[in-house]
């Protein structure tokens, strides 16, 4: 399969897997911590010291990994909270990079600094996602964290500049919608497609 192009690969596992029952995707929450407040997020509730305390251990997120890989797995998917945010979370990628995995990274990109940028060009993931919930006072009002766009527009800029494949969703919500060509021009000027 090597010389295949990429959608006739995927087309080609997914019938395997279709036929065998076996996994293609997987996707891991590693933490509840998160930088940000934001308005529409189903695991904020959960960044508090007493959830944080019942989270996986960077020992049992590992041997996860390694289950999902013998499992059959090729995609997976890190997630949180905000990925960045785990004190282990390079340890955590390397071990699944080591694995074979083509990974997706969901991140919220606002603690990208340099040095996260230049470790991910070293190793790079198949693909970084994150969401532009508006541009500026929106973003910021969005997340509940003064700031947050800025530090965004920063995050998105370093990974753009190493060549990395970022994709950029945005939700529409009451709080963005009359902003969405906004946020369109500001995707599309850093040439980028909207989603």
């Amino acid at each position: 399969m090597a010389d295949l192009p990429y959608a006739e690969f995927s087309r080609k596992l997914y019938e395997k897997s279709a036929r065998t029952g076996s996994p293609l995707r997987g996707q891991i929450e590693l933490t509840y911590r998160c930088n940000l407040r934001c308005v529409h997020c189903y695991t904020d509730c959960h960044n508090n010291p007493r959830d944080l305390a019942t989270e996986r251990s960077t020992k049992e997120i590992l041997r996860a990994i390694d289950e999902i890989r013998e499992a059959g797995c090729l995609w997976l998917c890190l997630t949180g909270g905000e990925i960045f945010a785990h004190p282990d979370f390079f340890q955590i990628y390397d071990h699944a990079l080591n694995q074979g995995f083509l990974i997706t990274l969901f991140t919220n990109i606002t603690l990208v600094t340099e040095e996260i940028a230049d470790r991910l060009k070293q190793r790079p993931p198949f693909l970084i996602e994150t969401s532009c919930h508006g541009v500026g006072e929106t973003f910021d009002r969005i997340t509940q964290v003064a700031g947050s766009f800025e530090r965004f527009d920063r995050g998105l800029r370093l990974l753009i500049d190493r060549g990395l494949s970022v994709k950029v969703k945005t939700k529409a919500m009451t709080l963005n919608r009359g902003e969405l060509d906004a946020i369109r021009s500001f995707i599309e000027g850093l040439g980028l497609e909207f989603r």
